[in-house]
């Protein structure tokens, strides 16, 4: 006979522990987020109901302790908007909601109760990881606990990590230890407007993985393009900017272009962000340049789709490089 699966597992523990049959099937969930043994789920119901889940969890899953999920995480912090522990195995302790989740050989600690952790973006952080290239600078200006940090340091990046939550960077710093590459992030903890000015014109990639579900990290595009090198002819940014966004299908291309078009006026010459013969690709130009100057331009070399965000909006990343002509 089949293994029973989870959530049948998770019922079934619901009814030993007294629980009507019916309210087990309305009020256990469908999907959680498991980090090692500790599960982050969203649950409905009066809170005798939302203690029940979490028991059933405990007893049926095996997991050490259930946290609920009350809110969207927010800011620029980051932090999520409330966690309450719904169950546990054995006595309160202290630092119980913090725990270490693996993926792709790569080791997470962060503490469930104030710093976020998304499953969703999985693939990008394994594509973050392949793109980056042995000896590259990088910046990641939203560092959080590491999320792209780690893969690009594991596949030889010289990571510059960024991080504005106190508490995430902690965890950052921690995260480089466990994964041995402590020697390839250098984290700084503050706004990436203010901190990390030695790092101008130094970076090959620089990594914007925010967005508040507003403007998302428009307002820190210059930011970004003064991280990266520069062309010494003409002074303007050589490398590729990782964009994360929120947009609808249909304007998944003219959104990173829009965001940009903007900010190219704060370049240090006059230049023009126009469509290139390729439908996925942009340039600008810079206007005092001479036609035996090699040309920058900058090019979406690919956009990608990393989750649904809510209805008819997803989260998506262009990688718009940077390069002369």
């Amino acid at each position: 006979m089949p293994p029973l699966q989870p959530r049948q597992r998770a019922i079934n523990a619901y009814i030993a522990n007294g629980g009507d049959p019916v309210e087990a099937e309305k009020y256990i969930p469908k999907k959680w987020e498991l980090h090692g043994d500790l599960m982050v789920v969203q649950v409905s119901g009066e809170p005798e109901v939302k203690a029940k889940v979490g028991a059933a969890f405990v007893d049926g899953l095996g997991v050490r302790i259930v946290v609920e999920d009350v809110g969207r995480v927010g800011g620029e912090l980051r932090k999520p908007q409330g966690s309450v522990v719904l169950a546990r195995k054995g006595e309160v302790t202290e630092g119980e909601t913090v725990t270490v989740h693996i993926e792709n050989r790569i080791k997470y600690s962060f503490d469930a109760a104030c710093v976020m952790f998304s499953s969703g973006n999985t693939t990008e952080r394994v594509k973050m990881g392949e793109v980056t290239k042995p000896g590259q600078v990088i910046v990641d200006m939203f560092a959080g606990i590491g999320y792209f940090t780690l893969p690009m340091a594991k596949n030889g990046g010289l990571v510059y990590a960024l991080e504005k939550n106190p508490v995430s960077a902690s965890f950052l710093q921690k995260n480089a230890i466990l994964n041995g590459v402590e020697g390839s992030v250098h984290v700084q903890v503050g706004d990436n407007r203010e901190v990390g000015t030695e790092l101008v014109g130094t970076a090959d990639r620089v990594c914007m993985g925010f967005f508040d579900g507003k403007d998302d990290a428009e307002p820190f595009i210059p930011r970004a393009l003064s991280f990266l090198k520069t062309c010494p002819a003409s002074r303007l940014p050589l490398g590729t900017i990782h964009y994360h966004y929120l947009s609808t299908k249909e304007a998944s291309l003219a959104t990173p272009i829009a965001h940009f078009s903007k900010t190219i006026p704060c370049l240090p010459q006059p230049t023009l962000f126009s469509p290139q013969l390729d439908s996925l690709a942009t340039a600008f130009h810079a206007g005092t340049l001479t036609p035996h100057t090699p040309t920058p331009i900058a090019r979406i070399a690919a956009i990608r789709k990393v989750k649904s965000y809510r209805p008819q909006v997803f989260h998506y990343v262009a990688d718009i490089g940077f390069e002369l002509w």
